[in-house]
């Protein structure tokens, strides 16, 4: 089965979680919880990421997070095998502690962050781990509702700012809405398993179409789907490619963007004008991407051959 597709673009807000293998306790006390919520005290200066709201369970965590740069992907390799790490060294365990990787739903916050968060901090209650949100320590409601100092990794404005420019009224209506959770109908914690994006209508086709890449890799799944190309210029550009160091299937996306950068034909002869496409809206959101693709374009305006010096480690 096909993987779920990552849509990370800067300013995006994401509903993430991660359960531990089999089901099995990732948080054994009080000082695993800690060293949890250390990792990303020490990360989000790095990265930039803001995190709305968090509840950690014990076989599994919750996180609300907002990333200003766009680099989910890489805070989360990181968060998590730091903590693996960590765990593994403590419990004197061996082998993955979470059940593949993390699940990053991409949220609209206008329209579900108020519904997100109290989904997130009714979590213990849910699970009989305490009978009030502010019961559980190890969750971000008791600081949203002004009975615990807010950390420096943590952000309640965007939320509260949804209920009241005042402080302490926006603390009291979003207790009141939390706690009338049975009541409210539409949970968000019942689209999770649907999809990739939470949001309203407008904003789920707004991403499907312009972030959402379809069947990337099949439509440059090999050279072959080049009409026009000689073989001697398709070996060209191949060389040209080959000293940037990159993985097969990112190799092949440069060579069909470069034969368009740099010959006479058009999108429609190559018959990859949608991998093109994709290919210069993923350049949008990724850095790294897009460095790329500017070194090929500079190397093939100034008609140099060969390897693209200076590339050779990059891994993508």
């Amino acid at each position: 089965m096909a993987r779920a597709l990552r849509i990370e673009y800067p300013g995006a807000s994401y509903h993430v979680l991660n359960r531990g293998v089999e089901r099995r306790t990732i948080f054994g006390g009080p000082r695993d919880y800690e060293h949890f919520l250390g990792i990303i005290r020490a990360l989000y200066p790095r990265y930039r990421v803001v995190l709305l709201a968090y509840c950690l369970m014990p076989n599994h965590y919750h996180l609300f997070l907002q990333t200003p740069l766009g680099r989910l992907r890489r805070f989360m390799q990181e968060l998590n095998g730091l903590y693996g790490q960590y765990f593994n060294r403590r419990t004197k365990r061996v082998g993955p502690l979470f059940q593949g990787r993390y699940k990053a739903v991409l949220v609209e916050n206008e329209t579900y962050g108020k519904s997100l968060v109290r989904y997130i901090h009714m979590n213990p209650v849910r699970a009989g781990l305490a009978e009030q949100p502010e019961d559980y320590r190890w969750s971000s409601y008791a600081a949203y509702v002004g009975e615990r100092k807010e950390d420096t990794f943590l952000s309640t404005r965007m939320v509260l700012g949804q209920f009241s420019r005042d402080k302490a009224e926006a603390a009291r209506r979003l207790r009141e809405f939390t706690l009338a959770e049975e009541a409210a109908p539409g949970s968000p914690a019942e689209r999770f398993d649907g999809g990739t994006i939470l949001g309203g209508q407008a904003f789920v086709r707004e991403q499907q179409r312009d972030r959402v890449p379809r069947a990337a890799d099949a439509s440059v799944a090999s050279l072959r789907e080049l009409r026009k190309p000689p073989t001697e210029v398709v070996r060209a550009m191949e060389e040209r490619v080959a000293g940037m160091g990159v993985s097969p299937r990112l190799r092949r996306k440069l060579i069909v963007y470069g034969l368009h950068w740099g010959t006479s034909l058009t999108e429609k002869e190559m018959a990859v004008a949608q991998a093109i496409r994709r290919l210069r809206l993923e350049r949008g959101w990724n850095e790294e991407i897009g460095r790329l693709m500017t070194v090929l374009e500079a190397s093939v305006r100034g008609g140099r051959g060969g390897p693209i010096s200076g590339m050779s480690n990059v891994k993508l």
